[in-house]
């Protein structure tokens, strides 16, 4: 059985990945940053602490994980949040904040996980980002942001380590029954007025359905298995009929706008 590191266990994906792989009987390592979280798999898991902002958590935990079972198979690394705003009203403290667990959390995950993968020439990494990822609605341009730098971010490492016989895949998940309406997601402190009907509206959207989203996160957890038995699988992975059709349609906008304007775009040659 593989061993599967995860960070963000304690709600979300990661919780319901970690108890589908404990019931297959995978080798799992789950990690959050406040573990008694995850006091239900105790005796099941590897349960350790993890919070992906401090560079000695994320090394503690690699270590703690390659001493008890030799190795890391699967990389999910899913820890993440939101913050919902205009991008008018977003502080310097919000980016910060935001980037620091979205995107500089993954890459300290990767700087530890990878030198594990490439030692056993083998491994497969799924970075969780979003169907925002993609294409950024408005009210949450920060979060998006975070996401499409982790896409741009995916994209390279897989040319990077494919030498190396691991596999990455940006799986990319639409609208699910997670907590992300709760506690993983909060709104930037600095309210502007006049955004009511743009930005508040995603906001307000947002929290009024995630407890009835029609995404089930336990068929998610499952497709994200069967991802890392795949021995050449796609690059970008969707989640959830919302995340393909968002993604096919914003493919559509961008080639309608480019075969609008090729001909002016394609003028910038010396003559």
């Amino acid at each position: 059985m593989k061993t599967w590191f995860i960070t963000g266990a304690s709600t979300g994906f990661g919780r319901v990945l970690a108890e589908q792989l404990i019931e297959s009987g995978a080798k799992v390592v789950a990690t959050a940053r406040k573990p008694e979280v995850l006091a239900e798999f105790k005796d099941k898991a590897l349960i350790l602490p993890l919070d992906v902002t401090q560079e000695g958590d994320v090394s503690s935990a690699v270590q703690a994980a390659v001493q008890e079972f030799g190795g890391i198979d699967v990389l999910v690394n899913n820890a993440g949040f939101g913050i919902g705003g205009a991008i008018e009203e977003i502080s310097d403290a919000d980016f910060h904040e935001q980037y620091d667990t979205n995107v500089l959390g993954q890459i300290r995950v990767l700087r530890h996980v990878v030198p594990v993968m490439r030692a056993q020439n083998s491994g497969t990494i799924l970075n969780i980002t979003s169907v925002v990822g993609h294409r950024s609605p408005a009210g949450l341009g920060l979060y998006a942001s975070s996401k499409y730098a982790f896409e741009g971010i995916t994209e390279s490492l897989r040319s990077e380590l494919k030498p190396f016989g691991i596999n990455v895949i940006a799986v990319a998940p639409g609208a699910f029954r997670t907590d992300f309406g709760g506690r993983s997601f909060k709104r930037v402190a600095n309210i502007i007025p006049g955004y009511e009907a743009t930005a508040e509206g995603t906001l307000e959207w947002i929290k009024t359905n995630a407890p009835i989203m029609d995404g089930n996160p336990v068929k998610a957890a499952k497709i994200m298995i069967q991802m890392a038995e795949m021995e050449n699988p796609p690059q970008f992975f969707p989640l959830g009929k919302d995340s393909v059709a968002g993604i096919l349609d914003k493919l559509d906008r961008v080639r309608a706008d480019i075969e609008q304007i090729r001909a002016l775009a394609e003028s910038t040659d010396f003559d």
